[in-house]
């Protein structure tokens, strides 16, 4: 009996190491590239909320990240007029109470694009405004109210950007109670307003306001936590996650106009430009400079800025490898801005600083 348990045992392993050998191996899942050292970003989905797409400096240590951003142009190197609408606003969720009207969402972008100090933001939400021309016509005299008027028609913006969102919410049951997680879809287009084209649309944006825990009991009646049933908390989680959408779009327009200005001086690896906190240059930022050859802009290194009023001070991060790059590097070590004068190079941001608060 013994030997018996002994040979039925080996039978077992061997018939065990048999269908082994048949399974296939599982197949290796190629790894996702990695994303470029020099720049940070996220997709857009709900599971995955859009993210501020910025710039790694020490990225642009390496040569071959030197390339210059999309839709650089050097006639804005100054700031952008711009005016911002929400055309529309929808909601998702069938059970929300009440409304977000379009001034506070309009408001929130109008204050946003603001703070990037990269445009010229005209307001179309500002009752202080509106008071202030009614005291100006009631206390100005006639040439007064006629100057003001044909003032105010020079105060019109480049661009128009259109905004339609959706909001949300998702629900989910925990342990004791359930969570609620509210969220914004955004979605915006550049239009020229002379003629009302759509020059550009931005990637749809996605983002969500941090979970909502609350507790009900099995009637469904509010225990604590979230007051889930509050109109007021309701539009303040809603207006959290439109803040975080609003955030991500204001990044997007600024990426879309890099900034830059024109190098006026250089010496041993630092440089000057012309342009500032005042020209739309609103913080330190990594630049590419370049030069124009043949008609051909040709980038031939990275630095950073630090902006003043007017102009802005640089130091380079690195220098490219081809043989222009390292000629103009010897030029301008030698003749410093007597090179400059008759070789136009200029610096370009590129994407938004990694310490960009929003």
């Amino acid at each position: 009996m013994k030997h018996l348990k002994i040979v039925l045992s080996v039978i077992a392993a061997y018939c065990t190491l048999m269908l082994a050998a048949c399974v296939p191996p599982p197949q290796a899942t190629a790894n996702p590239a990695p994303p470029p050292t020099h720049v940070t970003r996220s997709a857009p989905s709900l599971n995955r909320p859009s993210g501020i797409v910025s710039t790694n400096r020490a990225g642009y240590r390496v040569a071959s990240n030197i390339e210059l951003p999309d839709n650089y142009d050097i006639k804005y190197f100054r700031k952008v007029r711009i005016a911002a609408y929400f055309e529309q606003i929808n909601f998702e969720d069938p059970s929300k109470p009440g409304s977000l009207d379009n001034h506070a969402l309009n408001t929130l972008l109008e204050n946003e694009i603001s703070r990037t100090k990269r445009f010229i933001v005209y307001s179309r939400q500002s009752t202080a405004s509106e008071k202030e021309k009614a005291w100006q016509i009631l206390r100005n005299s006639v040439d007064d109210r006629f100057n003001i008027a044909m003032n105010e028609n020079l105060k019109n913006p480049e661009w128009i950007l259109e905004v339609t969102s959706v909001l949300g919410r998702n629900k989910r049951a925990l342990r004791g109670g359930e969570e609620a997680v509210f969220y914004v879809r955004l979605s915006a287009k550049l239009i020229d307003p002379r003629t009302m084209e759509i020059v550009h649309s931005f990637p749809p944006i996605t983002a969500k306001s941090d979970p909502k825990r609350y507790f009900l009991s099995i009637s469904g009646k509010y225990l604590g936590g979230f007051k889930i049933y509050d109109q007021k908390q309701l539009m303040e989680a809603y207006l959290e996650a439109a803040n975080r959408g609003i955030a991500v779009l204001v990044n997007q327009v600024m990426n879309y106009f890099p900034v830059g200005g024109r190098v006026t001086g250089y010496y041993n690896g630092r440089f000057a430009i012309d342009k500032g906190i005042r020209d739309g240059f609103a913080t330190k930022q990594t630049v590419v400079l370049f030069t124009s050859a043949g008609g051909v802009d040709i980038p031939i290194a990275s630095g950073v800025v630090t902006p003043a009023a007017h102009k802005g001070t640089g130091k380079i991060l690195a220098w490219k490898n081809d043989p222009m790059a390292q000629s103009i590097r010897k030029k301008l070590t030698v003749m410093g801005q007597d090179y400059l004068k008759g070789h136009p190079i200029y610096a370009v941001s590129v994407g938004s600083p990694a310490t960009w608060k929003y």
